[in-house]
């Protein structure tokens, strides 16, 4: 499975990716590189381990999660990068980061549910964009009309500001639109990033309710000290299980 990092700057991403992999990509590095960065994580499960006990195979073989942490779109431009974009494409899941600390280095404010809307309009707006360059193409051909009345249904959707994952598809339509791998679509994991003093904290009621309108799963976490742990913990297993399960969840849905 791959598994892209997403999310605005200062939010926490590469914390939270060296955390989960065990590496020490520079955090803030993006501002010196525009490319992401690349580790396999092999996911611990403690019934291989209890079955490898019994029949004493040579090696165990987990499962395996590809994370990619990806540049944040750069305030001078519009949008997602080119390049990132054809990335994120590839990846089967999403997880953004969203920042929930305050950080002297940025003059606004925390404001989670800005930053979830605003990613979730960037997501939107690449999508809308494969799809109006696609249906030019398609209202000038023949025998393509079952694409175009489904591009036009997730045009609409995507024009009120509703991301595809909330649209239900029949598997035939589930096929047609399967090699434009739209992001809007893709299973979306949100990790709200806290500083130490408020892990213990209930996730506030505004993030609850708009990932709740948006019917998608908050897992809260303090980046920086699992990165200072530098080892699997509960909270590792966890992000990696609900990456996982949200992943499964929303790709077995009709």
């Amino acid at each position: 499975m791959k598994v892209g990092l997403v999310g605005f700057s200062r939010a926490g991403k590469t914390t939270i990716f060296n955390a989960l992999t065990g590496l020490s990509a520079e955090v803030g590095g993006f501002e010196k590189k525009r490319e992401a960065s690349i580790a396999v994580v092999k996911v611990p499960d403690p019934r291989i381990d209890a079955l490898a006990e019994i029949v004493h195979p040579e090696r165990n073989k987990y499962a395996e999660v590809t994370f990619l942490d990806f540049p944040p779109p750069e305030e001078r431009k519009t949008g997602l990068e080119t390049e990132a974009l054809v990335q994120i494409r590839e990846c089967e899941a999403l997880t953004q980061v969203v920042r929930g600390f305050e950080d002297p280095a940025v003059a606004t404010p925390a404001d989670p549910v800005r930053d979830l809307r605003n990613f979730q309009s960037e997501l939107i707006l690449a999508d809308l964009a494969v799809i109006e360059k696609r249906l030019e193409r398609v209202k000038k051909e023949k025998g393509k009309e079952r694409e175009k009345e489904l591009l036009e249904k997730c045009q609409k959707a995507l024009e009120e500001e509703k991301a595809l994952r909330h649209l239900s598809f029949l598997p035939e339509e589930q096929g047609l639109l399967s090699g434009f791998a739209f992001l809007s679509q893709k299973p979306l994991l949100v990790v709200y990033n806290v500083d130490e003093a408020a892990l213990n904290t209930p996730i506030p009621d505004k993030v609850a309710e708009y990932t709740e309108s948006e019917k998608l799963t908050v897992v809260s976490i303090c980046g920086k000290v699992e990165m200072e742990i530098g080892q699997p913990n509960l909270a590792h297993l966890r992000i990696l299980q609900q990456i996982i399960g949200t992943c499964r969840a929303l790709q077995s849905s009709p």
